[in-house]
């Protein structure tokens, strides 16, 4: 079940006092080859992210109040200025905002392709295929440097090496998705000690490119 309190917290940029809704509690049923979730109850991935209204930063709810250095406040600054807000904003808009904000603070490119991956989630929810598209287009292309960054290791770059196989096979490119899978598939053949979770799901992807 998916479980929620309301409160108020204060942006960390302007100031401003939001009125939120913030999830205190959830439960994961199963998750798409993707890792989109499917939850038992209400999906709270909308609330799990905000934007100030007023200057529009955009975070986690949960990490919403950090601190940000100086230095983070000029070059986020210079985002906010470029960056669009109306009352209906939309998750994914939420999502991307925050992918941003995230690019203005320097993190690192496998969280930035997160925020993307995350917005076309949010996007497949909505029934927007196109969006969801150019969504995972930049999510893999975040991915991507990351791996190439050695940002990651061990099983978390197994892991995101098979999801970037997928959204390529996702965006219709089954001849990247292929070239990742099957050098993965060659690796953890090798490795003696591996999650056999991602053994089974580099195989089924494999399989759904030959079906």
């Amino acid at each position: 079940m998916t479980t929620i309190n309301e409160r108020q917290i204060k942006c960390p940029f302007c100031s401003n006092i939001l009125n939120i809704v913030e999830v205190t509690s959830f439960s994961v049923a199963e998750k798409d080859s993707d890792f989109f979730p499917h939850y038992l109850g209400a999906n709270p991935m909308p609330i799990l992210v905000e934007t100030c209204p007023n200057c529009k930063f955009t975070e986690y709810t949960a990490n919403f109040e950090d601190i940000i250095s100086d230095r983070e406040r000029e070059k986020i600054g210079r985002v906010l200025k470029k960056m669009k807000y109306n009352p209906e904003i939309t998750p994914a808009e939420k999502y991307k905002n925050l992918a941003l904000c995230n690019i203005a603070r320097e993190r690192s490119s496998i969280e930035i392709g997160d925020c993307y991956l995350k917005s076309a989630w949010c996007d497949r929810l909505d029934e927007n295929r196109e969006d969801e598209i150019r969504a995972l287009r930049k999510a893999v292309n975040y991915f991507e440097i990351g791996l190439k960054s050695n940002e990651i290791s061990g099983t978390e770059e197994l892991v995101v090496r098979y999801l970037a196989g997928e959204i390529y096979r996702r965006i219709d490119d089954n001849e990247k998705a292929l070239s990742y899978w099957q050098d993965l598939q060659n690796e953890l053949a090798l490795i003696e000690k591996k999650d056999s979770w991602l053994t089974s799901w580099v195989e089924a992807g494999l399989k759904k490119l030959k079906d």
